[in-house]
C-alpha cells in the first residue's frame, strides 16, 4: 500500500510541475488551474494511502483515472503527443501499477485466510 502512496504522490508532483511549467512557459492560466485540481487530491491521497487508509487508495486511484482520462481527451482534442501524452502515459502507469498492487495483496490475503 505504501508503494501506492508514492505513485500517488510523485504523479501529483508531476502534474503539478507541468501545469506550472505551461502557466510560466505559455502563461496558461487554465494549465495552473487544471493541473492543481487534479494534483492537490492526488497529493493529499497519497499521504493518506501511505498511512494505509484503503479509501483513500481507492479516491487516488479514481483521481489517477480522471487525470488519465482529462489528458486523452487533450491529446485527442490537440492532436500532439507534447506534454500531455506524457502525463497519459505516466497516468496509465500509476493506474496499472496500483491495480496490480491491489490485486497482489487481494490474493496474498486470500492465500493467507485458508
Amino acid at each position: 500500500m505504501k508503494s501506492n502512496g508514492i505513485l500517488f504522490l510523485i504523479l501529483g508532483i508531476v502534474i503539478l510541475l507541468g501545469g506550472t511549467y505551461g502557466y510560466l512557459v505559455k502563461n496558461s492560466l487554465p494549465s495552473l488551474l487544471g493541473s492543481s485540481f487534479l494534483s492537490i487530491p492526488l497529493i493529499f491521497c497519497g499521504k493518506k494511502t501511505l498511512n494505509s487508509n484503503m479509501f483513500y487508495e481507492t479516491l487516488g486511484l479514481i483521481f489517477s483515472s480522471l487525470a488519465c482520462l482529462f489528458f486523452s481527451y487533450r491529446v485527442i482534442k490537440t492532436q500532439n503527443l507534447l506534454p500531455s501524452g506524457i502525463f497519459v502515459a505516466c497516468a496509465t502507469g500509476v493506474v496499472l501499477t496500483v491495480c496490480v498492487n491491489i490485486r497482489k495483496r487481494i490474493t496474498k490475503n486470500k492465500d493467507t485466510n485458508n
